[in-house]
């Protein structure tokens, strides 16, 4: 990993998401590269899914 960026949020998943989407938003043209490492909450793996399809997921 040569490069990361963290978001960390106390409170509604909802601003979180939005919160996140904007760092991502400038790598959507490479989704497939992106990695994300969650605690398993399933609306994580929902969005993800949802969002980044391409992403790889680690719990």
């Amino acid at each position: 990993m040569r490069n990361s960026e963290y978001v960390a949020h106390l409170g509604s998943h909802i601003v979180f998401e939005t919160s996140f989407s904007k760092i991502l938003d400038r790598y959507s043209d490479r989704n497939e590269n992106l990695v994300f490492i969650n605690d398993g909450a399933r609306w994580q793996w929902n969005w993800i899914t949802a969002e980044y399809p391409k992403a790889t997921q680690i719990s």
